[in-house]
């Protein structure tokens, strides 16, 4: 129950303002909680393959909904609430894929078993729950690699919580070879309760306050908030159309207080890869809490308005209006 009083707590508070559906998933998060609480001890250390009470654990959560439904801020409620005697492990989608290709790099340049069955195990003897924030695909490599570690995941009876804007059977929605995602998808419905938080307001948006971090071709206006901000200034051109990837991104987000962003254009339907990348780019920034100064064409809802990526940069929008209270 301590997580549906603190959610309570926050809304008499004005912190949070009343929603039906945010408080139908902290409930069901309030009750997971409490089953985690009476499960058995678990081993300390060895493979948790082995592990014989793994069929005991309760049902993992699913929360998808749209941008800006408070979908993260419920599951920190819940993480935070956890008692000290559940491990358990917080990490936003991006941290956790880069982490997860290293770890299977190093691995495979060993011996011994399936890496992915080491990898879980190895997870699994650290933290009883993960939450996994902002969970999205966008290629069918990481799909597939995913879907593998997930259901070794659940074998050695970790419980998963994780947040989308998509439903389970609207991930990866048009992309290339979707046919092999299916499976993917039957194991999240097998192992996960899905909890759609549904329509309503864009809490960030509505908090987000006047632009003070976002030009509209404004370049002097720009240059002095980024001198201002003793920002990092890289062309549009030079992160999100050269060929960068996360780790990348998390370099530069490690390496500078923040980042000025210039000459992004209205992108088209066949700009999809810069899209993406700049989608990768705004996550990385936004869960490292530094700002992104913007110099645009365009406002951020008209960046991206078409294509394979126009539904992702709902979120991308979002968080760049959130930012302009940072």
């Amino acid at each position: 129950m301590r997580v549906q009083k603190i959610y309570a707590q926050q809304v008499a508070e004005g912190v949070l303002c009343p929603d039906a559906a945010q408080e139908a998933a902290v409930a069901a998060l309030s009750a997971l909680a409490d089953a985690l609480q009476s499960v058995p001890p678990r081993p300390i250390e060895g493979d948790f393959f082995r592990w014989s009470y793994r069929d005991a654990m309760p049902p993992s959560l699913y929360l998808h909904g749209p941008v800006g439904r408070g979908k993260s801020h419920v599951m920190h409620l819940f993480f935070e609430a956890l008692p000290k005697n559940i491990s358990s492990r917080r990490v936003h989608f991006h941290a956790f894929m880069e982490e997860l290709h290293q770890r299977m790099h190093t691995v495979e340049s060993g011996t011994g078993a399936d890496p992915v069955h080491r990898i879980a195990s190895d997870i699994a003897q650290k933290a009883m729950v993960l939450c996994f924030d902002e969970f999205y695909i966008t290629n069918i490599a990481d799909a597939m690699l995913l879907g593998r570690f997930l259901e070794k995941l659940f074998q050695c009876g970790v419980v998963l919580i994780t947040t989308s804007n998509w439903a389970p059977d609207g991930l990866y929605q048009d992309g290339f070879n979707r046919g092999k995602f299916f499976p993917f998808i039957k194991i999240i419905q097998r192992h996960m309760k899905v909890l759609d938080l549904g329509e309503g307001t864009d809490f960030r948006r509505k908090n987000g306050g006047e632009l003070q971090l976002y030009f509209i071709k404004n370049t002097s206006g720009f240059t002095a908030a980024a001198k201002e901000r003793e920002a990092t200034t890289k062309t549009f051109a030079e992160v999100c159309e050269a060929p960068l990837g996360r780790d990348d991104y998390f370099d530069l987000a490690s390496r500078c207080t923040a980042l000025a962003l210039d000459g992004v254009p209205r992108l088209s339907a066949g700009d999809v890869n810069a899209a993406l990348r700049m989608i990768t780019l705004i996550d990385i920034f936004y869960e490292y809490k530094r700002p992104i100064l913007i110099n645009a064409s365009v406002g951020p809802e008209d960046i991206c308005k078409e294509g394979e990526a126009s539904f992702a940069f709902q979120r991308t929008a979002s968080r760049l209006m959130e930012m302009q209270g940072w």
